[in-house]
Order: C-alpha cells, then sequence, then structure tokens
C-alpha cells in the first residue's frame, strides 16, 4: 500500500501547502492503514495470538476511519476547487464575449458618430490593460484543472487502499474469532460463586441494582488495579473508535434521562478494554442486549452494551486493549464505509455502542475519562 502514499504525494507536491490540507491528511491515513497493515502480518506469528490480533485490528479500524474522514475533506476541497473553477470560467467567457465584441466592431463604423475614434481608441486601451489580467485568470483555470485531476487520482487511489484494507479487516476478524475460540478452550472457575451471580440477575430488574450489588460478588482471580486508578481520568481510549451522538443526561427516545453515552460505529467494530480490569458480567440484560461490565478497580465499573458477539467471560483477568467483543452488524460495504456516518443511508452500516461510569454505584459522565472521542 506504500504506492498509495507515493502518489498523493507527487500529484499534490505542487500546491500542498499546510498541514491541513487535505492531500497531506488523506497521506497521513493511508501511511496509517500501512502500518496496520504490517501489524496484522506479524500478529499471525505472535505467541499471544489473540491479543496482537486485537491492537492490530482496532489499529486498522483507526486508520480506516480517519482515511474516511481525509476523503470527505478532500471532496469537499475538491468541490470547493469545482464551483471555483465554474464562476471563473463564466467570468472570463462573458469577458472575452465582450471583447470580441468590440474588436469586431469595425473601423469606418467607429468614426460615424462623433465619439467612435475615441470611444475606439479607449476600447483598445482597456483591452490592453486587462489583457495581463485575463492571462492571470486563464492561469489560474489551468491550476484548478490540474488541482481536479490531482484530486481525481488521489481518491481513486485511496479507495481502492480503502477496499484492500477492508478485506484485510475481515479475514482478521475472523483469525480473532479463531484465536478467541482457542483461548477459551481452557476450562476455567473464574468466579469463586457462579451462582450468586445467577441468583443476582434474577432479581435484578435494572442496571442501578445489577451495577450496585455486581462488585460484591467474590471472584478467584483479581485485575491488578493500575495505581492511582483515579488519576487516569481524562486519558482512558475509547472502548471503539466512532462518533458520539448522545450525551450523558441526555433523554432517551422514551424520555428517560440517560446515565451514559452512546458512541456510533461501523457495524462489526472491535470493542476493546480501555484499562486492566476484571469483568464482572457478559452476557445478556433486559434492553440493553449483549453487555459487559468491568471493574477496573474497586469502586469503579465500565458499563459496556451494544455487543453482537462477546469474547470475555465473568471472573477473566483483560489487559489494557484486550478484545472484549464486536459491534452488532453486518460486513459493510467499501462504498457504504465511505458515506457520512450522520447519513440516514448508513443506518444499515453502523452501530452503537453504549457506555456508563459508575463510581461508588453513582453514574459520572463518560466524556470525563475517555479522550479521543469524536462529536
Amino acid at each position: 500500500m506504500r504506492w498509495l502514499a507515493m502518489i498523493i504525494m507527487l500529484v499534490f507536491a505542487p500546491v500542498a501547502r499546510a498541514e491541513n490540507d487535505p492531500a497531506m491528511i488523506v497521506r497521513a491515513a493511508a501511511a496509517e492503514i500501512e502500518t496496520a497493515t504490517g501489524l496484522l502480518i506479524e500478529a499471525r506469528n505472535a505467541t499471544n495470538r489473540a491479543q496482537s490480533l486485537a491492537r492490530a485490528i482496532r489499529s486498522l479500524e483507526d486508520g480506516l476511519t480517519a482515511l474516511r474522514v481525509a476523503l470527505r475533506s478532500s471532496s469537499a476541497q475538491e468541490n470547493v476547487v469545482r464551483e471555483n473553477f465554474a464562476r471563473k470560467a463564466a467570468d472570463l467567457g462573458g469577458l472575452l464575449s465582450a471583447l470580441q465584441s468590440i474588436e469586431n466592431t469595425s473601423s469606418p463604423l467607429a468614426m460615424v458618430h462623433p465619439e467612435g475614434a475615441a470611444a475606439a481608441a479607449r476600447a483598445a486601451m482597456i483591452i490592453a490593460a486587462i489583457a495581463p489580467e485575463i492571462e492571470n485568470q486563464v492561469a489560474d483555470l489551468q491550476r484548478d484543472m490540474a488541482a481536479l485531476a490531482a484530486f481525481n487520482l488521489s481518491h481513486r487511489a485511496a479507495e481502492s487502499n480503502l477496499r484492500a484494507a477492508l478485506s484485510d479487516l475481515q479475514l482478521a476478524r475472523v483469525e480473532l474469532n479463531a484465536a478467541e475460540a482457542e483461548r477459551r478452550q481452557a476450562p476455567a472457575d473464574l468466579l469463586s460463586d457462579a451462582g450468586q451471580l445467577d441468583r443476582l440477575l434474577q432479581a435484578a430488574d435494572d442496571l442501578n441494582f445489577l451495577a450496585g450489588e455486581i462488585g460484591k460478588l467474590p471472584i478467584n482471580n483479581a485485575a491488578q488495579a493500575p495505581a492511582g486508578f483515579a488519576s487516569l481520568k481524562g486519558s482512558l481510549p475509547a472502548p471503539v473508535t466512532g462518533l458520539l451522538i448522545s450525551r450523558f443526561g441526555q433523554r432517551n427516545s422514551g424520555g428517560q434521562i440517560q446515565p451514559g453515552i452512546s458512541i456510533q460505529a461501523p457495524a462489526l467494530s472491535l470493542i476493546s478494554a480501555p484499562s486492566a480490569a476484571n469483568v464482572r458480567f457478559a452476557g445478556d440484560f433486559l434492553n440493553y442486549g449483549n453487555m459487559v461490565i468491568l471493574e477496573p478497580a474497586a469502586g469503579y465499573l465500565q458499563v459496556l452494551a451494544g455487543f453482537g458477539q462477546i469474547y470475555v467471560v465473568e471472573g477473566e483477568v483483560l489487559a489494557a486493549g484486550d478484545a472484549i467483543g464486536l459491534l452488532k452488524g453486518q460486513v459493510p460495504a467499501a462504498d457504504e464505509f465511505l458515506i457520512e456516518m450522520s447519513s440516514a443511508a448508513t443506518v444499515n452500516s453502523f452501530e452503537t455502542l453504549y457506555i456508563e461510569i459508575r463510581v461508588n454505584g453513582a453514574p459520572e459522565d463518560p466524556l470525563l475519562w475517555f479522550t479521543g472521542i469524536a462529536e
């Protein structure tokens, strides 16, 4: 995929002048995808295959998201250039038409009117005066035409790269599923008393009750909570790469205030552990669907809902970045992946992860804890 970055560098080198230039952003995203593809190759031979694949998949998903955003920015810039080109061409066409009309006026006819000769002289002076401006406008049009051609070339190369990366991503997900299945084949008695969890689930009629009681259940293995976990507030990586669509404290469609946030991401996106944590619950719960509750430290819970597939089990100890599962949905086609997230056309291509953070049972705004969530 290195050829994509080379093409974009060559075609845009004359016009790239700033760090936020669309061409440079596309090039950076292409490089990110290339790096992630290399990680996938290494992950296939890694000792901890599941963990390595999870990190490579997340990196590739981030690169694909960056490339999609870069292409949208580049397309917007292309539209600006195209509109300017049309306006300049129309202005220049009108000016040339007027000048041609003046030049086509015959000298004898110009002399008929008492002021004809003076008018003809003034016209000649006007033509001489604006000739350099006409040349400048023609040069501008030529530059715009070259820029449009460059945009077209870079977009074709980037979209080809994106399709290849999506194919790699889907294959990596299949490999991760197999690796996770192998990892979980070994029997594990992770909960000290699994029956206590069953009884708790039967008694729980809402998430508040479950979150308040689940941390009290004993487990055989406990994650080593990072020292001063509270100090990580504001720096934790988001469990999925996506777009914030619902804020903490907003009312949902049923009029209830939500004690969490919702992030929209491409279907089947990988959901990763933001930090080392114990898995306190993994399964279906009420109207939340497939849900996972993590305990990164005593008194702290991370509630994640919206899974299509869950890889973890209760009592398991996770390291930061470990795969928890995948979002719901079907594999999006490349053309769908390129569409703006907020478009109604993407309703089948994107899914939602619901996130809560609870401290001693009380919900806190997850945006205070996580970084890098786009709005």
